[in-house]
């Protein structure tokens, strides 16, 4: 089965280009899954909810989970957003406390034998530089822990990192 995950930054902050962006991905021929980007928000909404709502409204929900054989993928919405010189521009990462509940309660229905696939914009786990300080960023890493295999994938460095845990690691 051939299919994209796209991990966000899709429109830099010009709600308009969301038309172009889906009609490029219908002339694609394979389904794609996408995850908000801190440039795929409004900058000039209120609040982080309203930021996304363009983008919810091309997309779906922007946290939401699919299975692909064996592999179950999780796309979370893991930057909260900000107000910063008068434009919702600023963030901070990690989940909120809905998300996190939200994804224990879909985790809770796949089993432990299954690899799970985090799909972000943002890193949850290590970067290039070094740790991240992301909102729930232990919580996230014990609640994975316990599966077969983890892959978690994030785009928002613009950079290609592969860090692989050592066996028995516990976050």
């Amino acid at each position: 089965q051939v299919f994209g995950v796209c991990l966000g930054d899709l429109v830099h902050e010009n709600m308009s280009l969301y038309k172009n962006y889906t009609d490029g991905l219908r002339r694609v021929g394979y389904p794609t899954y996408n995850a908000i980007g801190n440039h795929d928000n409004n900058p000039a909404a209120n609040d982080d909810d309203a930021a996304a709502a363009e983008y919810e409204s091309y997309f779906g929900p922007r946290n939401y989970s699919f299975n692909v054989g064996n592999i179950h993928f999780v796309v979370l919405d893991n930057l909260m957003m900000k107000d910063k010189s008068g434009r919702l521009t600023g963030y901070d990462q990690g989940l909120t406390d809905k998300i996190w509940e939200w994804l224990q309660a879909d985790l809770s229905f796949v089993p432990k034998t299954m690899t799970v696939a985090t799909c972000s914009h943002s890193p949850m786990f290590k970067t290039q530089s070094g740790e991240t300080s992301a909102r729930h960023k232990d919580d996230y890493a014990n609640l994975l822990k316990g599966y077969a295999k983890v892959f978690a994938w994030a785009g928002h460095t613009h950079a290609t990192h592969n860090y692989v845990y050592p066996k028995g690691h516990n976050s």
